[in-house]
């Protein structure tokens, strides 16, 4: 008997997940500063480089309905292997829960959570996903990770879903920046327009930053002045090495 209606219990959050049709709604007032919070990761990489981002829970609030996606550029971002599970994962599945994942397309990662009966706290690590970074992908690019919140809930056994409120933090892949010393203008050749910039920038001319400012900085002392323009010069012509 117990086990039929553990089973009916399940049968019904399925339900309610996947078609989004619930009979009641009740709302609950609970400050942002109490409701659930949904962070990805950030990560620098390389391109070519294979990468591991993670999805993790914070806020502690008990629920037992989870439907999620996350999206990313399918053409710069090609995700392997399989997900690996998280503590909370684990604890969805330790409460007789199921999760089901649909990982079939590029660029899209759904996932389902359901618990029949005593709810786990959404606090921990997700799940985690591995990603190999496409050889196309441009210096300086940022590649977002967008997470999208479908239901998060407490579904009671007597048919009561209430809602509980959230908050999202999308991760991102950034593809790192390699720049030569006095290649200024980033062409590959450290020449005398490089100087020039240099000096230009040591006048207040022109304004530099990133991976130019640190380019031109040749003596790395955290400023540009004549003497790292001289520096390039010199490089340029042949006079140091």
């Amino acid at each position: 008997m117990v086990i039929l209606k553990r089973t009916a219990a399940v049968l019904i959050a399925v339900i309610a997940a996947f078609a989004a049709i619930v009979p009641t709604l009740a709302s609950v007032d609970v400050p942002c500063d109490n409701c659930v919070r949904f962070i990805m990761n950030s990560v620098e990489a390389d391109p070519g480089d294979e990468i591991a981002v993670t999805l993790s829970l914070e806020g502690g609030v008990p629920a037992n309905a989870l439907t999620l996606f996350v999206y990313w550029d399918a053409d710069l971002l090609e995700r392997t292997g399989t997900p690996q599970h998280g503590a909370l994962w684990d604890s969805i599945e330790a409460h007789d829960g199921m999760v089901e994942t649909n990982g079939m397309y590029q660029g899209r990662f759904g996932f389902i959570g359901i618990v029949p009966e005593e709810a786990p706290a959404c606090e921990g690590e997700l799940f985690t996903l591995t990603f190999r970074v496409s050889g196309n992908a441009a210096q300086g690019s940022v590649i977002p990770l967008t997470i999208e919140v479908r239901q998060l809930s407490y579904d009671s056994v007597e048919g009561t879903v209430t809602a509980i409120p959230y908050e999202t933090t999308d991760g991102s892949v950034t593809i790192k920046v390699h720049y030569l010393k006095g290649d200024v203008n980033n062409d590959g050749v450290v020449d005398s327009v490089d100087a020039l910039m240099a000096l230009r920038c040591a006048l207040g001319i022109i304004d530099l930053d990133g991976p130019a400012f640190e380019a031109a900085d040749v003596n790395g002392d955290g400023m540009i002045r004549s003497d790292d323009a001289l520096m390039i010069l010199r490089y340029a012509l042949g006079i140091i090495s």
